[in-house]
């Protein structure tokens, strides 16, 4: 007889998927675990979310994570959040690829996703996510996902706050990016490192703030933080162009 796919069948080859980078693969595989009538876990739905994550897939990641996970019962971790938020960041960046996030982009009205509990079929309706999220602001959305992991105890990781200022930075949203970097160290007690400083200051050279770029470069030094090669160009071009004085060998 043939072999029955089962749960962890399923959640093996979404798994694979996600290392893979495939988002769609990863997508589809959960589908037809949800068709096979099984219980998604929340390793297969974490998988199906770095993979989306992996993409900038972040109108895919968020309705999983806001519908479809709370809708069959399972609840998200901290690395649920984390998929999210670097979905986010990555999106930003310009990372949304042709494909099913540009169709639903396109797409207007709400879209009807049927998730499974144990109570049985149960529907979600949820509108153009894409849309919903842009209008709001990429960046506003992983500050408050931020804040969302820390108000239900889940435990935030430099990871995340790097996610979260990158997102910030390539938004040009400095302002915010700084906010970020002072609560991860007085709120969430989570040490930046020089990624970190080295988003901010990335930011705050889009955003021609030199005093703040001077004393974040002065921190990192105090820290034995080093700026890599293309963070110190910027900063040394930004600041000849504003007639600002500069060494390279002084960043």
């Amino acid at each position: 007889p043939t072999p029955t796919p089962n749960l962890l069948s399923y959640t093996s080859c979404i798994r694979a998927a996600s290392r893979a980078h495939d988002p769609d693969l990863a997508l589809a595989l959960l589908r037809d675990l949800l068709a096979a009538r099984f219980f998604p876990d929340l390793r297969a739905y974490n998988a199906t979310l770095w993979a989306c994550a992996s993409r900038g897939r972040y109108a895919d990641a968020y309705r999983l994570l806001v519908a479809e996970m709370p809708a069959a019962g399972v609840r998200p971790d901290a690395r649920s959040y984390a998929a999210v938020i670097s979905a986010f960041a990555r999106a930003a960046a310009g990372g949304v690829p042709t494909g099913r996030d540009v169709r639903v982009r396109r797409r207007r009205g709400a879209e009807v996703y049927k998730a499974r509990n144990e109570a049985g079929a149960a529907e979600v309706v949820f509108g153009d996510v894409d849309d919903a999220v842009r209008s709001r602001g990429l960046w506003r959305e992983a500050v408050r996902l931020l804040w969302v992991m820390q108000e239900r105890g889940l435990r935030t990781d430099t990871v995340t706050f790097n996610a979260c200022l990158s997102c910030c930075e390539r938004c040009g949203e400095w302002r915010v990016a700084m906010g970020v970097l002072d609560a991860m160290r007085k709120d969430a007690g989570v040490e930046p490192d020089v990624v970190s400083f080295a988003v901010c200051v990335r930011a705050c050279v889009k955003g021609q703030q030199w005093e703040k770029v001077e004393a974040l470069v002065e921190e990192m030094d105090a820290r034995g933080f080093m700026l890599d090669e293309g963070v110190r160009k910027d900063v040394y071009l930004a600041r000849i162009k504003l007639g600002r004085k500069a060494s390279m060998t002084s960043w």
